[in-house]
């Protein structure tokens, strides 16, 4: 009883905190803060919304780019005076401002993340291991300083990559700025990315209170469901995202696009699939073998009776072996033709990146 009320407890707790807004990630903090910048320049008094914020720190720092991009260009700091690679560089740099917005849809997918274990998961959690571990990752994933921190010890090395790549060619230090933000900017989306995957592992191990007869049609196992759904759409997307990247700026040629939908792309997709999955049957099944072992124990104590040979007593035997087998054929999983179809349209989007990025070869092809 006391360890019941604990758990009622600290799950409360854990969602009364979670309404309040306790839990702020990195991303949270900079929109706050360019939306308090823009109030005090535009002396506006109410609130601006982290669409806002991200919408003109988007404009911002893709106005400073073009900016350095043009001087650079003007003073003639390219060799050879090729302005295709200014174009080329253009086009990377556009599509490397894509990580702003896609900072925002990530740090989005968290609060959702949020918003459905306060409204379903945490009520139906049965452990307080289980809250204990949520809240943890709720922890670390709004450990702001270990944000900036991680995205700052990788992201700045591969911004020097990158910057080393460019000065190859002839740009000069000032760019270096740029591609050091926006590199930054893609580890810190990525930060978010790597505990949605440990989550979606970890989840696995959780015990919920599920639908008796039938634990794969439960609700918090449908919610669920759709939230790692939406998960994998969101690393395909990103996969898209890197796709275009690396193929509009040279990184990879066409002639490499079996490897890079196979490996780099495909590969993660096919997995988070299958995490999600792997981590809702064992969900699933915990709450089945719950009710078998319920189910058997009462059947052994019937048959352990001096009434074993009364008709009442094998017609109550008969029902609970019935039951016991319905239970044990019930569904394991939630894969269905839906969850095979929303796969399969997460694995188009890196070829429908692929094709625009090679759009002018395939045009050719049919000319």
């Amino acid at each position: 009883m006391t360890a019941d009320i604990t758990l009622i407890e600290k799950r409360e707790e854990l969602k009364r905190r979670l309404a309040a807004g306790e839990y702020r990630t990195l991303i949270d903090g900079l929109l706050d803060r360019t939306g308090l910048l823009i109030q005090k320049i535009t002396r506006r008094r109410q609130k601006i919304s982290p669409w806002l914020s991200s919408a003109i720190m988007y404009f911002i720092v893709l106005l400073a780019g073009l900016i350095i991009l043009v001087s650079v260009t003007s003073e003639s700091v390219l060799r050879d005076g090729t302005g295709v690679i200014a174009i080329i560089f253009l086009i990377n740099l556009l599509l490397g401002y894509l990580s702003i917005p896609g900072l925002v849809v990530g740090n989005s997918y968290v609060h959702y993340v949020f918003t459905v274990f306060h409204n379903d998961v945490l009520d139906a959690v049965q452990s307080i291991d289980a809250v204990e571990d949520f809240e943890d990752w709720l922890k670390n994933v709004c450990n702001q300083k270990m944000h900036l921190l991680i995205s700052l010890i990788v992201g700045v090395p591969v911004g020097m990559f990158f910057i080393y790549g460019y000065s190859g060619i002839g740009f000069d230090v000032r760019i270096s700025v740029t591609i050091l933000l926006l590199s930054i900017g893609n580890f810190m989306f990525l930060y978010l990315l790597l505990y949605m995957v440990l989550l979606s592992a970890r989840i696995g191990r959780y015990e919920l209170k599920l639908y008796t007869a039938n634990p794969s049609s439960s609700q918090v196992i449908a919610e669920l469901a759709n939230l790692l759904s939406k998960f994998v759409y969101l690393v395909a997307l990103y996969a898209s995202y890197l796709a275009l990247v690396f193929l509009m700026s040279g990184i990879l040629v066409i002639g490499a696009v079996v490897v890079l939908v196979l490996l780099l792309f495909w590969v993660p997709i096919i997995a988070m699939f299958f995490i999600n999955q792997n981590s809702l049957s064992n969900i699933i099944q915990k709450a089945k073998w719950k009710t078998l072992s319920d189910i058997q124990k009462r059947v052994e104590q019937l048959h352990l009776s001096k009434k074993l040979g009364d008709s009442g007593t094998m017609e109550t035997i008969n029902r609970l072996m019935d039951y016991h087998d319905r239970i044990k054929d019930s569904s394991n999983s939630t894969i269905n033709l839906g969850t095979v179809l929303n796969l399969a349209n997460s694995l188009l989007l890196p070829l429908l990146a692929l094709t625009l990025a090679n759009l002018d070869k395939i045009l050719d092809l049919f000319r």
